[in-house]
């Protein structure tokens, strides 16, 4: 595999959109929260500019917020040697009255859950990366002779409330988005891709979840790279309540082969009141690092 495609899964994401600065470049999306398993080379379903049509709704703040998550990554190569990565996220975030995430603590597995790829934990003070023993991206794979607490990264944190932020779940205003050009399409029965529903190990119910309700719109729209002589193709689609449940971003070429593409798909939302439960429900950082990578 080439330089290009290995720089491609070394370099960490923004919700979504799932991310977090932590031991590479953070490229994201507001909402998409996957730290090392995107690049450049992936088109980002909302860049900067489409931001403006984004939205965090209130009943999230001074709260726990949990969600799941399924991505897909596709990046296509000349020698034929493509990357294709899928991935199920278990999001736990702890929301201050100012609706900023002041605590985001992710595990990354396999659709089954049976292979653990990676956990990410980040408060104001501790960014926590680990890599799982099969996980591409794991140091003592890239680098054999690495000693083994070079599996865990540790850093402090430079000015990452923002990136933190992105892993909100996004709802979107729909007269902003029709003026950033999308056109709605048509109307489905169910969003494109569901999501594994993961057991959440905490007594506490939660005060208030968001359920995709049927039908869901979707809209799209087309923009033409000048830069690399390609199109992008963006998918989205919104659930009744606004709620941002899937979107999808191709690079295609003028032939219309797929250089590289995302998905993202969003499970359903779990509210909880913040004395009623712990972001321990999954782990702390001390047995983050106890654990290592022997997942």
């Amino acid at each position: 595999m080439t330089n290009t495609t290995n720089s491609w899964k070394k370099t960490c994401l923004i919700f979504l959109p799932v991310s977090i600065a932590l031991v590479l470049i953070v490229l994201f999306m507001p909402s998409i929260y996957t730290e090392a398993h995107v690049s450049s080379n992936v088109p980002s379903p909302l860049s900067t500019k489409q931001g403006s049509w984004l939205t965090h709704n209130t009943t999230l703040r001074n709260q726990i917020i949990h969600y799941t998550q399924v991505e897909t990554l596709f990046v296509k190569h000349d020698t034929g040697q493509n990357y294709t990565s899928t991935l199920l996220g278990n999001v736990w975030l702890e929301v201050d009255a100012q609706g900023h995430v002041q605590v985001a603590h992710t595990i990354y597995t396999s659709l089954d859950e049976k292979v653990f790829h990676q956990e990410i934990y980040e408060d104001g003070t501790t960014n926590i990366v680990v890599f799982g023993k099969n996980d591409s991206n794991h140091p003592s794979i890239k680098n054999p002779t690495a000693s083994s607490n070079t599996t865990c990264l540790v850093q402090s944190p430079a000015n990452t409330v923002q990136i933190r932020d992105m892993a909100l779940p996004s709802f979107v205003n729909l007269s902003d988005l029709q003026k950033q050009g999308y056109v709605l399409k048509v109307n489905a029965h169910t969003k494109s891709q569901n999501v594994p529903t993961i057991l959440v190990t905490t007594k506490a119910l939660p005060v208030k979840q968001y359920v995709t309700n049927a039908p869901v719109h979707i809209w799209e729209n087309t923009t033409q790279l000048a830069e690399v002589n390609a199109q992008r193709f963006d998918h989205f689609e919104i659930d009744q309540q606004n709620r941002l449940v899937f979107h999808s971003t191709a690079r295609k070429d003028m032939n219309g082969t797929i250089i590289s593409s995302s998905t993202y798909s969003y499970g359903t939302i779990s509210i909880y009141n913040t004395h009623d439960v712990s972001l321990s429900v999954l782990s702390n950082p001390q047995q983050i690092l106890t654990e290592g990578c022997t997942r």
